[in-house]
């Protein structure tokens, strides 16, 4: 059975709410990445799947991912670098703190791309 990305998103929602105690930050700096993990695999399996010309790099693949989506879907592309900005401050940077808000706004855009990304597949171009 194949791995289905969105768990990560459905763990991230199990995470927040038990955002307290000494490891505090590091449960909301987890709910980021797994929020940005859960869009990122799914736009890139999209791709995959639904773009011939896709060529993955995983040594460009982020940037490559998320461009990708330029002339696929705009909206796609911007909420997936505005998480990846999230993402790369919660995994790279001990400051500034990461607060429940990001951890929230992660999850939101995360749920946005991932939604996005499903009415691309229901396009009758897709099949």
């Amino acid at each position: 059975m194949t791995f289905g990305w969105e768990d990560y998103l459905k763990l991230a929602r199990q995470i927040l709410p038990s955002t307290f105690g000494n490891i505090y930050e590091a449960k909301l700096r987890t709910v980021v990445s797994r929020a940005y993990y859960a869009a990122f695999n799914t736009a890139t399996e999209y791709l995959n799947e639904a773009v011939p010309a896709f060529n993955y790099d995983p040594e460009i693949s982020h940037k490559q991912v998320w461009s990708a989506f330029s002339d696929l879907d705009k909206k796609v592309k911007e909420n997936g670098l505005r998480i990846k900005r999230l993402r790369t401050l919660a995994d790279y940077h001990a400051d500034p703190p990461t607060k429940v808000s990001d951890a929230e706004l992660g999850i939101n855009r995360a749920e946005k791309v991932i939604e996005n990304i499903s009415d691309l597949r229901s396009r009758p171009s897709c099949s």
